[in-house]
């Protein structure tokens, strides 16, 4: 087991090292920015030099004032020179405040992409689920079933959240090919991370479920196998003849295609409507048979 993580570890480095690369344009961009900067400064070093030749010409009535002078008054250049010098001036500020802008969004720590915050909360929850389930065998197997029953109300909502992202940032987009392959590959990261990275134990009823019987839809087989399955399910105080039934009730034909008609938040609360709870009180394995709506 720990040899196949290192394998897919290996993996997401590499679709990181990838996803690198595709940067390599904002890098360039910055570059040209750069390049904008020194040619706007040049040019105002330029400008500020001829006014000041001007102005010392007009000063000693030499003849390059005269000549000047011939063409266009030299007071009328020397204000057209200080007007444009000025809006050269301004040019370059804006230009370092917006390649500023640029380089601080690319090169300094920003917030978590939206699909890593909301993985890192979702195993924070389920860390949490594994001590309450520690709790149920060692200390109060009541307040222990509330606490999971909480822990995987929130959970639930947060897979709602994972699994927008892998199926927005999976869908085709026109343009770039490129771009295309890149999303593609940014979806198999994101669904590395939460299926097969998994954590070791769950503890939660309703996003087990969720696990097993929605990911199908996105990957082409179910990530929670039948030995998780009831050993999971074991561990949040389902036993193993209503972990049948449970079993039974949600490969039924007829259900699972009401699964894949539903959405994550859909189907989780209809399973919290049939009682399927880590809870003992809230628990009624006798709902579980027909249909789900």
């Amino acid at each position: 087991m720990d040899e196949v993580r290192g394998q897919i570890e290996r993996s997401i480095e590499a679709l990181q090292v990838f996803i690198e690369q595709a940067e390599q344009p904002a890098r360039a961009q910055l570059t040209r920015w750069g390049a904008i900067i020194a040619g706007l400064i040049l040019a105002v070093g330029l400008l500020g030099t001829f006014s000041q030749i001007f102005s010392g010409a007009s000063a000693d009535n030499s003849p390059l004032a005269t000549l000047l002078n011939g063409l266009i008054p030299v007071p009328l250049l020397e204000s057209i020179l200080r007007v444009l010098g000025v809006l050269a001036l301004a040019v370059v500020l804006v230009t370092v405040l917006i390649s500023a802008f640029v380089l601080l969004r690319h090169y300094l720590p920003s917030r978590l992409p939206r699909f890593t915050a909301q993985l890192v909360k979702y195993r924070a929850l389920n860390d949490q689920a594994v001590d309450a389930a520690r709790e149920r065998i060692t200390a109060s197997p009541k307040d222990a079933g509330s606490k999971l029953e909480r822990i995987d109300g929130e959970s639930t909502k947060v897979l709602e959240a994972l699994w927008k992202e892998i199926t927005d940032v999976g869908r085709s987009v026109r343009g770039s090919t490129f771009k295309a392959w890149q999303r593609r590959e940014r979806s198999l990261e994101y669904s590395i991370q939460l299926f097969d990275l998994s954590p070791e134990i769950i503890p939660l009823p309703r996003t087990l479920c969720v696990l097993r019987f929605k990911s199908a839809e996105l990957r082409r087989y179910s990530m929670v196998p039948d030995w998780d399955w009831y050993s999971f399910l074991g561990a949040t105080g389902i036993g193993t003849d209503p972990a049948r039934k449970l079993t039974e009730w949600l490969t039924t034909p007829g259900i699972a295609e009401q699964i894949k008609d539903m959405d994550v938040a859909t189907f989780a609360s209809v399973l919290k409507a049939h009682g399927v709870s880590a809870d003992p009180e809230l628990r009624t394995p006798e709902k579980w048979t027909g249909s789900l709506l």
